[in-house]
């Protein structure tokens, strides 16, 4: 058990280092506007999936909630951006939905609500945070869809699924998939849908109701979207 916990360590450290050193490279710094603001070289919008009156997916216990844990993620996934000064946008911050009133049509104006978020945040990047569900509950693991035809998205998906794959799905390597889903759809900017494990896996469901699981996932998207920003030649980023 000692031998096997020093190699995770040493992994670990080999990422961290790695991780850091793409971050430098991105050289990013505040700079100023016309205006005297100041901006971002770089922005992401995070968008929680769900909200309010809809709580998405239902875990296998009964007791979590795809809109909670997808929150909790997102909030993980902001901290490390800042934290490498990379601008972010959330389209929600707390358990609220974005439809205002619970009438009928709530959920077209939700959805409504994230892309008008989405056009006015002129970010360089979309990550929509969601969890799975399927009728076997033997399913397990994190998957990155991204839009038919946009090959940035496609990039960024594989970008995250690569960290994905090596960090979280150990059983069973995916693939970043095509995804016709309107959060891809309703804007131009590279976007990737992350769904984040399956709730309808009991041992899955238990990992992504914990705070420590969360933020590994936040962890292993942040790394999988800066290898993409590395990558990414269009961007106007000292790499």
């Amino acid at each position: 058990m000692l031998v096997i916990r020093k190699k995770v360590l040493i992994i670990t450290s080999i990422f961290m280092i790695i991780l850091l050193s793409l971050i430098a490279a991105l050289s990013i710094s505040y700079s100023s506007s016309s205006s005297g603001t100041p901006r971002y070289p770089i922005s992401v919008v995070i968008d929680a999936g769900h909200g309010g009156i809809d709580g998405g997916a239902v875990g296998y216990s009964g007791k979590t909630y795809e809109s909670d844990i997808a929150l909790g993620i997102a909030l993980c996934l902001e901290k490390y951006f800042k934290a490498a000064e990379i601008g972010v946008v959330m389209t929600r911050r707390d358990k609220n939905g974005l439809y205002g009133s619970k009438g009928e049509g709530f959920k077209k104006r939700d959805m409504l609500k994230r892309r008008e978020i989405i056009l006015a945040s002129g970010a360089d990047l979309v990550i929509s945070i969601h969890l799975n569900k399927f009728l076997s509950t033997s399913r397990k693991g994190a998957q990155a869809f991204f839009r038919e035809g946009s090959e940035l998205g496609k990039l960024a998906a594989a970008k995250i699924q690569e960290q994905l794959n090596k960090n979280i799905n150990l059983h069973r390597s995916f693939e970043a998939l095509k995804g016709d889903y309107y959060l891809l759809n309703c804007s131009d900017i590279p976007s990737v849908i992350v769904e984040c494990g399956f709730l309808s896996n009991p041992e899955e469901e238990k990992l992504l109701a914990t705070a420590e699981y969360q933020d590994k996932l936040a962890y292993i998207i942040f790394a999988g979207a800066i290898s993409y920003f590395c990558s990414n030649s269009k961007l106007d980023v000292n790499l």
